[in-house]
């Protein structure tokens, strides 16, 4: 509640967010090594007006007191400086630092138990309250306004960050979302990560289930050891197709960079007999192979750039179009792409097909004496191709019963803004179609021990698969900068690409791992819904909604969702199991901004008159803003107050993608 004294009120704010002063100091529960301290020290003080001005600060005077190199040559504390010493200096220090800075050394504010006694103190004067923790306050304060403790909604609960921080204060809490998918993730939140210790226990007991049965299984069949006893921790593939220049097959990959930590890079080395390139892996690489491997690449900005000798022949290097490659073609005012739809029973490409795919790299694990392993990069030889034939043998003897027990996915790609891209660029038409053999070998194999489970195991297996999907499939990327995979969907759209990464089922397992534990206070419901026609009463909607040129999650999601469907059916009879795309509040035209409205105006007549609705809301367009106001003015809904929120958090930088 606002008083009369809005400095106050900031104050107190932040001091519940343990983003004051003291919070900081609560929050600062990492160590600050000595030498980065003596460096944070050094930093002068600004008196007066420009470099003239510049005086050594105290600290800086004093460091050399406190610090000394020691042996090793590093930067260490003095021994006569005592831990109660070190740590009132930590704290000068640490006080002069910015409020990033200062971040740096922090956790983030739910990682504590929150407040000080101190700050409960001040929050409590200022509020009329008695309260000594959050959800204690929230219960508080929201008696004294509605008469019980707050019940939240929120109809776009998308990854259920709303609903699970909601329920985390104490709120009675009620989550939907059209999409299945988005359910589930906030199920899985509110569920699993807000289970608490008995709850984290049957999770881990899933997780090491699961593991043991696929690896017992992948172990058995051998596809990922070698004649040595190497393990296989990672495969590059890429596709190839045909110059019609020269008639020579070109592999296909924006850069023959394989890692630039690790040295690595693929060679073209042509074969004139058959008019192919034979790819050979090397390590050891200096900065120049580096670049020229960089600049090798054989397709670029659109276009493929034959290596052959006989193109190399001509003055100018040939260049042609990937839409010529496809055959694009346009008929009646409309481009028609001319890559062959793959068949629904098809997994590989046929021989007519324009694009074939090629193992290329391996990347093993080498036990070594200490009981660990080091990772080498090695070309594929012939038994590792024989290796290849057995995982598609083995899909094969599987594919049609494991589609008809729904542990394969047996949907359809539905046209859409993202998914059109996969259709035009790879003739992809059904969503297996974007996983190679030993993708669909390996995730089905999780798939059929997660069919088995029941309640909150089925739900964390299957979560954990779906991790698995996003790092395992023909749309996952290698980023040969940093010598590592990137998630299929981290830019939250469908990307066909010319090269790929597959993890192997040993290295798979490393990337699933369940976040922190939190205990959760408020009661909860999840369901999946219209939010047009929620009938639920809550005395605060809180909602991140889609809006204008948004994100298609409804086309993203059923990524998952074709993988989902069977186990959802089974764990959650009451929900819909398809995307219901013609229900997505998506675009910005008139029947966007209706559908905005119809769902505001739902919501607001499922409130108490002294009820409050907070829209979240991102967007550079002033035009959306507008859209935005008579969006909620139509919903009849009354506009008190306008917050611009900067988090703590940054954005993180997309890295290009290697195809």
């Amino acid at each position: 509640p606002a008083s009369d004294d809005p400095a106050k009120d900031r104050e107190i704010y932040l001091k519940l967010l343990t983003m004051d002063g003291d919070g900081l100091r609560e929050r600062r529960t990492k160590s600050i090594p000595a030498a980065r301290l003596h460096e944070l020290a050094a930093v002068p003080d600004l008196r007066g007006r420009g470099a003239r001005h510049v005086h050594r600060s105290p600290l800086e005077k004093a460091r050399e007191h406190w610090f000394e190199t020691n042996a090793q040559g590093k930067i260490a504390w003095r021994a006569s400086i005592d831990r109660e010493q070190r740590e009132s200096l930590t704290r000068r220090i640490f006080d002069r630092l910015s409020y990033d800075q200062k971040l740096e050394f922090c956790v983030r504010p739910e990682e504590i138990e929150g407040p000080s006694e101190a700050a409960w103190r001040d929050i409590n004067a200022h509020l009329g309250t008695q309260s000594t923790s959050l959800p204690e306050l929230v219960a508080e304060l929201g008696k004294r306004r509605f008469g019980r403790v707050p019940r939240v909604g929120d109809a776009f609960c998308g990854g259920g960050s709303i609903p699970f921080e909601a329920a985390r204060l104490g709120c009675d809490v009620y989550a939907s979302d059209l999409n299945p998918v988005a359910a589930l993730l906030t199920w899985g939140a509110l569920n699993i990560v807000g289970g608490g210790p008995e709850v984290a226990k049957q999770v881990e007991e899933a997780r090491a289930a699961l593991f043991a049965a696929v690896d017992e299984q992948i172990t058995k069949w051998g596809i990922e050891h070698n004649e040595k006893g190497w393990r296989a921790d990672l495969y590059l593939y890429c596709y190839e197709t045909q110059c019609p220049e020269c008639g020579w097959t070109i592999p296909l990959s924006g850069s023959w960079v394989i890692g630039e930590k690790s040295g690595v890079v693929a060679d073209l080395l042509p074969d004139v007999k058959t008019k192919t390139f034979r790819i050979d892996i090397r390590e050891g690489a200096s900065k120049n192979d580096l670049r020229r491997a960089k600049d090798a690449g054989t397709i670029k900005d659109g276009e493929m750039i034959c290596p052959s000798p006989d193109c190399a022949k001509k003055d100018v290097a040939t260049r042609i179009k990937v839409s010529v490659l496809r055959g694009d073609r346009r008929e009646g005012g409309e481009t028609v792409y001319g890559i062959r739809a793959w068949s629904e029973n098809q997994v590989v490409a046929g021989a007519d097909d324009l694009y074939h795919e090629r193992l290329y790299c391996i990347r093993w694990l080498v036990p070594t004496k200490g009981g660990k392993s080091e990772r080498v990069y090695r070309a594929p030889d012939a038994h590792d191709l024989a290796r290849e034939k057995k995982a598609m043998s083995l899909l094969m003897e599987r594919f049609d019963d494991w589609r008809a027990q729904g542990i394969l996915p047996t949907m359809a790609i539905r046209p859409g803004a993202e998914t059109r891209r996969i259709r035009r660029d790879l003739g992809a038409t059904y969503w297996h179609h974007l996983f190679n053999p030993r993708q669909l070998l390996v995730l089905g194999t999780m798939m059929d021990a997660v069919s088995r489970e029941e309640g909150v195991r089925l739900a964390t297996q299957l979560l954990e698969t779906g991790v698995a999907l996003n790092l395992n499939s023909r749309i996952t990327r290698w980023h040969p900068r940093n010598d590592q995979d990137v998630a299929a969907l981290y830019t939250n759209a469908f990307a066909a690409l010319y090269n790929y990464s597959c993890r192997s089922f040993a290295f798979l397992t490393q990337a699933i791992v369940l976040s922190r534990q939190s205990r959760i206070s408020g009661r909860y419901a999840v369901e999946t819904c219209d939010a047009r026609h929620s009938d639920i009463l809550r005395d605060l909607w809180i909602t991140d909604p889609p809006y204008a040129d948004a994100i298609n999650y409804h086309e993203l999601c059923d990524f998952f969702l074709a993988w989902y469907r069977g186990p959802l059916q089974k764990l959650f009879p009451e929900w819909h199991t398809d995307g219901r795309y013609a229900l997505a509040v998506v675009g910005k035209d008139e029947q966007f901004r209706q559908s905005m409205a119809d769902v505001y105006k739902n919501l607001a007549q499922h409130m108490p008159d002294n009820g409050m609705q907070v829209v979240m809301f991102t967007h550079n367009d002033a035009a959306v803003w507008a859209d935005l106001c008579m969006i909620l003015w139509a919903a009849g809904l009354q506009v008190t107050a306008a917050w611009c929120v900067s988090t703590e958090t940054g954005s993180e930088v997309a890295h290009k993608d290697n195809g």
